[in-house]
């Protein structure tokens, strides 16, 4: 079977229509009610609040970027792409190691205002990002976890943080390096929206979506509502993966077939994005 670009936008309109579901079904935020009405709350509650909010923001965004995508406005959506990740990330850490919870919510609300922790210094005085102090015990100190990094890698998530993670955030700083996707030619322009742009976004969110339906599968935190939504998932993560992983194959296979015919400037061009082409495959098939 022959597969298009097109195929996988569709795939991501239908993810956000499936997510739009699952937030139907199970998108009360159990801490806040169970604070309403007096009642008790477990760690459980938290760490489903959050993976819910992660779910929220994730197809919030993936829906603006299908509407920039529309509008052909492709480096723009790839920029929210970066934002997905981020939450990609956390959702998969908060599964993969209860502790995180307390990094991502006792911790950070902690340190507001210095209302619970403060941040440990060093000996000349400069604030340790990495180490907080509880106020009620002011002789220990506790190690924070905080930066993309490292929330990647409790996530699993370390090859994709190297190949893709950094590249996105070169496209979201003000870096020279992207001009050519604001230009045409020796031109700047508003006017152009790239199709290596709209490559990377579609491919990225497809494989950031399936990630994060992983997360929701292996948590075990969501109710009863949510089992009829598990086979579906399942299936998607069968069929859309491997249908992902051929397209890659295939893709690898069209361009190093250009490779013959080549002149040495189109040589260089074709051997950067195979790499380009297969970072990207071994970070978003590998879970």
């Amino acid at each position: 079977m022959e597969i298009h670009l097109e195929d996988f936008q569709q795939k991501l309109r239908e993810y956000a229509k499936l997510n739009e579901q699952i937030i139907f079904l199970e998108g009360v935020a159990e801490v806040i009610a169970a604070n309403l009405n007096g009642q008790q709350t477990h760690d459980d509650d938290y760490r489903k609040d959050y993976l819910m909010f992660c779910l929220t923001k994730f197809t919030k965004t993936l829906n603006s970027i299908l509407v920039l995508l529309e509008k052909n406005l492709n480096e723009d959506a790839l920029i929210l792409t970066r934002s997905n990740y981020e939450v990609v990330i956390h959702a998969k850490a908060l599964v993969n190691d209860r502790e995180m919870i307390k990094h991502f919510i006792e911790y950070k609300l902690g340190l507001e205002k210095e209302r619970n922790y403060r941040f440990a210094k060093d000996k000349n005085g400069r604030i340790l990002s990495n180490k907080i102090i509880d106020k009620r015990f002011p002789d220990r100190t506790i190690r924070y976890i905080s930066s993309i990094k490292e929330i990647a890698i409790k996530a699993g998530e370390k090859s994709s943080y190297r190949h893709i993670y950094r590249f996105l955030c070169e496209q979201t700083h003000c870096n020279l390096l992207t001009s050519g996707y604001y230009r045409e030619g020796v031109y700047y322009s508003v006017d152009n929206g790239t199709e290596g742009a709209k490559l990377n976004v579609i491919l990225f969110n497809v494989g950031l979506c399936l990630k994060l339906y992983n997360a929701c599968l292996d948590s075990d935190l969501l109710g009863e509502d949510f089992e009829e939504i598990e086979d579906i998932l399942c299936s998607i993560l069968m069929n859309d993966k491997l249908m992902l992983q051929e397209w890659f194959e295939i893709e690898e296979q069209r361009v190093r077939n250009l490779i013959d015919e080549a002149s040495l400037v189109e040589l260089k061009s074709i051997n950067e994005y195979i790499k380009v082409v297969e970072n990207s495959k071994w970070a978003l098939i590998k879970d």
